[in-house]
């Protein structure tokens, strides 16, 4: 899970799971069935990780008086 603190986080679940693919293709000639491309392409896509919203946290004001007075 991925958290952010953006104002406008918008939370959702874990997706899938990332996987990896791969694509094979073969050319031949039709009248000699000689094999002129053997070729392969892999992808690899990434998981939905998903995320979990959580608000900024905002300083808390001090608790000493630091305003002096003049008599």
């Amino acid at each position: 899970m991925t958290t952010s603190t953006a104002a406008d986080c918008v939370a959702y679940g874990k997706g899938e799971d990332g996987f990896t693919v791969t694509v094979t293709r073969k050319v031949r000639e039709i009248a000699t069935s000689k094999l002129v491309k053997d070729e392969a392409k892999t992808w690899t896509y990434r998981p939905d990780n998903g995320v979990t919203c959580k608000k900024k946290e905002t300083p808390k004001p001090s608790t000493t008086d630091t305003t002096t007075t003049e008599d």
